[in-house]
């Protein structure tokens, strides 16, 4: 499967030369067996964009030959996702986004880049895999994840102070 993936400014639309030369596209991924007909497929992938309203483009293109050189009309479905990245760079205090993790892997050695483009939920050590739904069991652990952005330094150590009230 083929999947091309580009980000847009949001109401930017794309201009001619960005038309003609696509300029994100997925490389190959490691081999996923598909899953059974009628079962949904996950894909992962990290990319990196600047904060901004975008949207995020998802291309598939239709079965057939390979598509001529400058031939830039190809057919296939496209899936269209908005996209609202903050500027995390600020010197403003916040948080990403919770992550509700279902289990946490721990890493026999430390990540390559390939293996952090395609399991973009790996960090310090660990693969983090997300949770399909936020439906859990009595018997299952709640795990959370997130990063704490431009806290307020004393001593060079980060003043933070995090609660959780359930």
């Amino acid at each position: 499967m083929v999947l091309y993936v580009r980000v847009v400014k949001k109401g930017g639309g794309l201009t001619k030369d960005a038309r003609r030369s696509p300029t994100i596209s997925s490389r190959s991924s490691p081999a996923t067996p598909l899953p059974a007909p009628g079962k949904p497929v996950e894909l992962t992938r990290r990319i990196v964009v600047t904060p901004a309203t975008s949207r995020l483009l998802l291309a598939q293109p239709a079965a057939g030959p390979e598509p001529k050189k400058n031939d830039v009309l190809v057919k296939g479905v496209v899936k269209k996702i908005d996209l609202t990245v903050p500027n995390l760079w600020a010197a403003e205090f916040t948080t990403s986004t919770l992550l509700l993790i279902d289990k946490i892997e721990p890493l026999k050695e430390s990540p390559t880049q390939e293996t952090i483009v395609f399991k973009p939920y790996t960090f310090t050590g660990a693969d983090m895999v997300l949770a399909r739904d936020n439906d859990f069991k009595k018997t299952e652990e709640l795990t959370l994840y997130f990063h704490v952005y431009n806290p307020v330094f004393e001593n060079k150590r980060p003043d933070v102070t995090i609660e959780y009230e359930s």
